[in-house]
This record gives structure tokens, sequence and C-alpha cells, in this order.
């Protein structure tokens, strides 16, 4: 081998490099947010301010709620003490309260979540939607008889505006476009 061969670069010349095509195994999703998302938004909007409006209402009536309530406690059970209803009626309308207040806290939360591409805010507006309907119900059970209108069904509303608004949320649209969220740490 002779000096001047390494020199001039004897290499053989380098094959053509092949095209390269690299296609995506599935459809890319767009980043712009699904209609059924700005359904689910509205119908929990909507759900929230009934509710909100349900106990501002019953608040301002909290003297004849708890009357009527305690009168209807009163006529069923003819031996039941004063301090007995007193104490169901306190109960009643404090877990009603509660359960309203940490569905309008959480559901706002979960609003909030889903606008903004969080995976987490599907599951936190179906979790606040099964108690939110259940609660509604619940309280209605307790409190039809001492309820007067407007808020007679206003329980009804609230349950039935959370689980529609819940629905949207799993539709296939949805689901492709929380799963191509950008992780978030």
């Amino acid at each position: 081998m002779n000096a001047s061969d390494s020199v001039e670069g004897s290499q053989p010349p380098k094959p053509p490099r092949p095209s390269v095509r690299v296609t995506p195994m599935r459809e890319p999703v767009p980043d712009e947010r699904p209609r059924a998302v700005d359904v689910a938004v509205v119908l929990w909007s909507l759900c929230l301010v009934v509710l909100a409006a349900t106990g501002a209402l019953l608040g301002l009536d909290h003297q004849g709620l708890r009357s009527r309530l305690a009168d209807v406690l009163s006529a069923d059970p003819p031996g039941t003490s004063a301090e007995d209803i007193d104490s169901t009626v306190l109960i009643t309308l404090v877990a009603g309260a509660a359960v309203g207040a940490v569905v309008l806290l959480v559901g706002l939360a979960g609003i909030l979540q889903i606008r903004g591409r969080r995976p987490t805010g599907r599951s936190t507006l179906t979790v606040v939607g099964i108690v939110a309907a259940a609660g509604s119900i619940a309280f209605w059970i307790a409190t039809s008889d001492a309820l007067v209108q407007p808020t007679t069904y206003a329980p009804f509303v609230v349950a039935a505006l959370a689980l529609l608004g819940t629905a949207p949320l799993f539709v296939p649209a949805v689901g492709r476009w929380l799963a191509a969220a950008p992780v978030r740490r």
C-alpha cells in the first residue's frame, strides 16, 4: 500500500441515502377543545348556579324551613322529644349545606381542570356528579314535605344537570383529546 493512496481517500464512495418517510400510526389529535367539553362545561356551570341559588333561597328561608321540617318530623312519630326533633333538623340542614358546598367547590375545580385539558377533570366531575345527584335526591327525600316553591324541585334539577353535564365527557373525541394532552408535572 502506498502512502499516497491513504491520503487521496481510497475509501469507497458512500451509497446514496434512502429516502425516509415517517407516517404516524394514528391520526393526529387537534389541539382545539371538542364541542362536547364546551357542552359539559355549560351544563356543569348551570348545575352549580342552580345549586348556589337553591342554597341561597333555602338560607333566606332558614327559620321557615326549620319550623316546617320540625312540624313534619313531630307529626310522624308522636312520642319524639323536641330535642331529638331539633337535633334531626340541624343534622339534616348542616349535612345538606356541607354536601352542597363540597359539590360547589369541587365542581368548580373540575370545570377548571377539564377546560385546562387535564384528564383528572373528567374523573373529578364524574365523582362530583354522582355525589351531587345522590346528595340532591337524599336532601329532597329528607326535606320534601318542608320545601316550598321554587325550591321544591330544585334538587331534581341539580341532579339532572350534574348527570347530563358529566355524560358528554365520555364521548370518544373527548377521550382522544385528553389522552393527547401534554404531560404536566
